[in-house]
């Protein structure tokens, strides 16, 4: 009876596995498979015309296959992790692709007939080895994400700004000195990460930007952030972090709908009174800014669960701290402190505290030890 019941349950899970792996095509949802969706060349040549995803990544590829072309439906082609070096012409062939997906290969160069794909809404040409963009992919004028981080590109082409569609644009670990200023005509862009390249300074007309909603710079060489900062009003994520930055501006207050702030190592050596009105921020990330205090308006932070001000000067935290009913955890390891607030026992939600490498004697780390017993505190 034992081995009958084993021999049972083998069977059902070879037939699962064979159902799973038929055109190894991918389950949309449980108990069925996904119509169009193929990952293997063989499969697909069967239906060609039935073939509108077509996903070849992790399988060595040295080329795009030339029967590419056959596929008359195609959207989507993802060819990511693969050995590839270029991109044939005869890719150009389909028509109707919505979303390529070049990421994670040996590609030195776009070819310039790329704007060919009038219907393009998604390129994805990240970790790569461009060290340029062609200017004609101004003109695929449907795109809307365009990823292009981890290369070896030093600029953008001039006429960016002609992708008015363009949504998310993604620059990171890039060598680019200089944004051209028709990049401020990408009106409806939400989402600009350029960290970790070499900008000295932004474009003039940086602040048309007004839909953005994350935008991060952190690791470049800006020394200032000086703009109409009101209409960056539907920002939710500003990353500084890793700059020259000596001066954030009293307008700080007027981006109303950010949840992080992230300042961390530059030369900021005082917050604007009015930090204290931005009532949806979450996340306040101050690292080695060489703070000496943090202004009382801080407890006006309504929605803030996260203070981080590490390795800056600060000698005492405001008594105000106690209003913030979502402040989760606090982290002031090395500065210069040496008492605590008592109404840091009004900060409800508290569970993590971070205090070492100050001056506070033991007596003062008992009390608040005694007054918050269930916070985990780091003396």
């Amino acid at each position: 009876m034992y081995f009958k019941s084993v021999k049972v349950i083998l069977l059902f899970f070879l037939i699962v596995l064979i159902n799973n792996t038929i055109h190894c095509q991918e389950p949309a949802q449980k108990d069925s498979v996904q119509k169009g969706v193929y990952c293997n060349l063989e499969a697909a040549n069967v239906n060609p015309l039935d073939v509108k995803i077509l996903k070849l990544t992790n399988q060595n590829l040295k080329s795009i296959p030339n029967c590419i072309k056959n596929f008359k439906n195609l959207e989507q082609i993802d060819v990511s992790n693969n050995k590839l070096k270029e991109i044939p012409e005869y890719i150009l062939e389909v028509k109707n692709l919505k979303i390529l997906d070049l990421g994670h290969n040996q590609i030195s160069q776009l070819p310039e007939n790329i704007s060919e794909f009038v219907n393009l809404e998604e390129l994805y040409i990240n970790n790569n080895q461009l060290k340029k963009l062609p200017d004609c992919i101004t003109k695929l004028k449907k795109l809307r994400n365009l990823f292009v981080y981890n290369n070896k590109l030093t600029e953008i082409p001039d006429k960016i700004g002609s992708i008015t569609l363009l949504q998310k644009f993604y620059l990171f670990n890039n060598k680019i000195t200089k944004l051209p200023e028709s990049i401020c005509d990408l009106v409806n862009l939400r989402v600009l990460d350029i960290h970790n390249n070499n900008l000295k300074s932004l474009p003039y007309r940086f602040d048309k930007l007004v839909n953005l909603e994350e935008l991060l710079l952190n690791v470049n060489y800006l020394n200032s952030f000086q703009y109409e900062i009101q209409v960056f009003n539907k920002l939710r994520i500003l990353d500084l972090s890793y700059n020259y930055i000596m001066v954030l501006p009293d307008s700080i207050d007027k981006l109303i709908n950010i949840e992080k702030l992230d300042i961390s190592y530059n030369q900021i050596s005082k917050l604007p009174d009015r930090i204290g009105n931005l009532k949806k921020l979450r996340e306040l990330v101050l690292y080695n800014c060489n703070l000496e205090f943090l202004p009382e308006s801080i407890g006006n932070l309504d929605s803030l669960s996260k203070l981080a001000a590490p390795f800056n000067k600060i000698k005492s935290i405001p008594i105000s701290i106690g209003k913030l009913k979502n402040l989760e955890g606090i982290d002031m390891t090395k500065n210069e402190l040496t008492t605590l607030p008592e109404t840091l026992i009004d900060c409800t939600n508290l569970k993590k505290l971070f205090f070492s490498l100050n001056y506070i004697p033991a007596n003062e780390k008992n009390k608040i030890s005694k007054l918050l017993p269930n916070v985990k505190i780091s003396w």
